[in-house]
Parts: C-alpha cells; structure tokens; sequence
C-alpha cells in the first residue's frame, strides 16, 4: 500500500482503536502495533455484488463493550447468512 508507513504512524499518533474497509471484497481482521499503540483493521466482504472475489457475499457484525468489541464475520451460504467466523478484541489500559 502506498505511504503504509505514513498512515501507520498517523494512526498510532492519534491513538486510532479501530479502522473499518470493505474495499478488498475479502473478511479479515488483524492488529497493527506501534509505538506503544494498537489499531485493529477490520475488513468486510462485499454483501450485494454479483461479481465475487476470494468470499461469498458477506459482512461485519460488531458489537462494542466498554473494553473490547466482538466481531462476526458473516457469509452467504445456504440461501442466507450465517457467522462463519467471530473474534472478540479487548482494550487493555
């Protein structure tokens, strides 16, 4: 990704918890550490296209707690959507 780095950095330096895309058409979640801080990048499917990539059709469902926030990652199978996958992320002081 172009200025990877740059937006790393800007992201630690605000102290960003959590940065939703959807862009790749591919489910992910992963964490980022720098200088002291910890982003996590949660990444969706794409829910409604006709032209699918790596993932059936899918999306996010997030539920946040005062400390941590339960991802589940949903797909489109079976003639409805279904979790295929859930993490949960806690804060730590």
């Amino acid at each position: 990704m172009f200025n990877a780095r740059a937006l790393l950095e800007t992201l630690a330096e605000q102290r960003v918890d959590i940065v939703l895309a959807g862009h790749h058409h591919h489910a992910y979640v992963e964490t980022q550490s720098m200088d002291g801080h910890t982003t996590l990048f949660v990444n969706a499917s794409t829910a409604t296209s006709n032209r699918l990539r790596r993932q059936p059709n899918g999306f996010n469902m997030l539920e946040f707690t005062g400390t941590s926030v339960r991802i589940d990652m949903l797909r489109y199978k079976d003639e409805a959507f279904a979790v295929f996958e859930a993490v949960t992320h806690s804060k730590h002081a």
